[in-house]
């Protein structure tokens, strides 16, 4: 008979975040500084986004009533091609994946190709604008905004907050594609998560099985929250494997470029240097399964480790029936 175990969370993960951050701190592996990056976006491109598009565009940009129209989506885009741009040129040697998912599904809208040798390998910091380098910042530009049109005209723009969007299956996407590129080439591998969504609970597991992966490799995860609310799930991704997370303020009306380029573009290595944005705090609180509430203290299925803030007699995730007299 299954059993539902009772677990103060609160006192729990204070432990858990100790042992964490002493193996993070021993995993973690001097990068040398030739060593180029390998840089996975995840974009949310769920309703979630667009109907904040008005928060992240200059205000001309946004005069319809409709967020969702062509300028608008337009704008912010070309904010985060700005970015891609800089990374790119910053040293011709680093690589790039763009990977959007919503509430229905997941897809890798560019990836650098063809790219496995370099023409001009001892030059491959200079910021010199070759044909080449020009090719390839072009070649972006039009597969990515193509396949990003392509991919949203495919789903019906529905609400999902009910369901949530792909955010557990996406994370864990990216790290298998990082993971297949880290053993053949060698890069200093990161994420970049442009969230606009809020927590889903049954997502908890997934996600914070992804942390403690991207955590084994040494792989960043820095996190651009453009949701109204903050992330628990994402604060504990970039907290645990030494991102950074960042939740633009909507009152002001500056560039999403100006946030991007200045706080997630600096490597591993060069942030040491920097004064980066620090949480004061990072709630590492558990999510109900059941009522989707934080809980401090609550009840673990031990078949599919889901939280509930009340005991009970079955779980409502895979369905195990837990013992009546169990007082554990």
């Amino acid at each position: 008979m299954s059993s539902l175990c009772f677990w103060n969370w609160e006192m729990k993960m204070d432990l858990v975040g100790i042992s964490v951050s002493k193996e993070s701190q021993q995993n973690t592996v001097t990068q040398d500084s030739d060593k180029s990056n390998l840089l996975c976006v995840l974009l949310d491109l769920s309703p979630n986004l667009f109907d904040r598009l008005d928060k992240f565009v200059p205000s001309q940009s946004a005069k319809s009533v409709d967020l969702i129209e062509a300028d608008a989506l337009e704008t912010f885009l070309l904010q985060l091609i700005t970015f891609l741009h800089v990374f790119l040129l910053s040293n011709f040697a680093n690589r790039l994946v763009i990977i959007v998912y919503n509430e229905y599904n997941i897809h890798v809208v560019y990836e650098d190709k063809g790219l496995n040798t370099l023409s001009d390998p001892s030059n491959s910091a200079s910021f010199l604008l070759t044909e080449e380098r020009q090719e390839r910042l072009t070649r972006l530009d039009s597969e990515f905004l193509k396949n990003v049109a392509s991919f949203i005209e495919s789903y019906p723009y529905n609400s999902c907050e009910e369901n949530g969007t792909l955010l557990s299956a996406s994370l864990s996407f990216a790290l298998c594609y990082l993971h297949r590129r880290i053993l053949s080439e060698r890069y200093e591998a990161r994420i970049l998560c442009l969230h606009a969504s809020s927590d889903v609970p049954k997502q908890y597991i997934g996600v914070m099985n992804s942390i403690f992966c991207a955590q084994r490799w040494s792989i960043l995860i820095d996190v651009c929250n453009l949701h109204e609310e903050e992330s628990s799930l994402l604060q504990q991704a970039a907290h645990l494997t030494g991102g950074i997370y960042f939740k633009p303020k909507q009152s002001e009306a500056i560039p999403l470029s100006n946030y991007l380029c200045s706080l997630y573009f600096p490597s591993r290595d060069a942030r040491k240097y920097l004064k980066i944005p620090v949480l004061n705090s990072v709630d590492c609180s558990a999510l109900c399964f059941e009522s989707g509430e934080k809980i401090h203290m609550g009840y673990i299925c031990s078949v599919c480790l889901a939280t509930f803030g009340r005991k009970r007699l079955s779980c409502n995730i895979c369905g195990a029936e837990f013992a009546e007299n169990d007082k554990s």
